[in-house]
């Protein structure tokens, strides 16, 4: 579930392109489109249980999710472990650590992956990178901002969210591909290759 103004929760199956949801700097942004969505796709997750938060986590192996002491930098899913800390959103908008005490693996149906213009979400009270199959979520999010800018003159390839599937756009595909590559991996650890993707990105 993800939060709404007004502290109300919604499932990921109801959010719709235009949405506000809660982000990871604990303010609302407005959903921009669906990075994949694939409401009737049999999906296996990582049902995550942390000590603190009732309902877990569901979350795909090589979706990438942030760790309390990794500062923004984030970590594939498949890599957590029980004790890990996540960086949860308290009710006065702070963030505060809370501990993984379970990690299991489950099938479940619906694949949602919406974007929103900072590159976190908050899912079931834990913050989490709107990207995955790629290691940097800094690099990820710096690459996106040229989809961000196709979306503003194209518009979403999700439309309105209430489609029943959205493939990922063959920009997407692209720029994964590229970003996967070991030296841009490494190239994105340099500050100045960082401020150059921002640059092209336009946004």
């Amino acid at each position: 579930e993800v939060t709404i103004p007004g502290g109300s929760k919604k499932t990921l199956a109801n959010v719709r392109v235009g949405d506000h949801v809660l982000v990871g700097d604990g303010t609302y942004e407005p959903v921009l489109d669906f990075i994949h969505l694939q409401r009737d796709s049999q999906v296996e997750y990582l049902r995550v249980s942390t000590r603190n938060i009732s309902r877990p986590l569901y979350i795909s192996a090589d979706h990438l999710i942030f760790l309390f002491d990794k500062d923004d930098d984030a970590v594939f899913a498949a890599d957590l472990r029980v004790g890990d800390r996540l960086n949860t959103i308290m009710s006065n908008g702070e963030i505060a650590p809370d501990d993984i005490v379970d990690i299991q693996l489950e099938t479940s149906i619906g694949l949602y992956a919406p974007l929103t213009p900072s590159g976190t979400i908050v899912i079931d009270g834990i913050i989490v990178s709107n990207y995955a199959g790629v290691r940097n979520h800094r690099l990820a999010h710096q690459m996106m901002g040229m989809y961000r800018w196709w979306i503003r003159i194209f518009g979403p390839a999700g439309k309105r969210g209430n489609e029943e599937q959205v493939d990922v756009h063959w920009m997407l595909q692209a720029m994964e591909k590229f970003a996967r590559l070991s030296i841009v991996e490494n190239l994105a650890r340099n500050e100045f290759f960082e401020d150059m993707i921002h640059s092209t990105a336009l946004l």
